[in-house]
């Protein structure tokens, strides 16, 4: 076995024994997933501190919304 295959060669060959037939999307849709995921972070992190200051100027309803609640 070539021990110098480097690591994201190892990943993609991974993916495609595991039955992944394009890993450059796969890879590509796992990071939008994780950009989204901090997006949803950063609202739900925003609306907390907002609260914090005022209880009464979030609109729960609209946080709610953003997360598919």
């Amino acid at each position: 076995m070539n021990t110098n295959i480097p690591i994201e060669q190892k990943y993609i060959d991974v993916l495609r024994s595991n039955g992944v037939t394009n890993p450059i999307e796969h890879l590509k849709s796992v990071i939008d997933e994780y950009i989204e995921d901090i997006e949803l972070a950063k609202i739900a992190d925003k609306a907390y501190l907002e609260h914090l200051e005022n209880p009464n100027t979030v609109n729960w309803d609209d946080i709610k919304h953003e997360f598919g609640v």
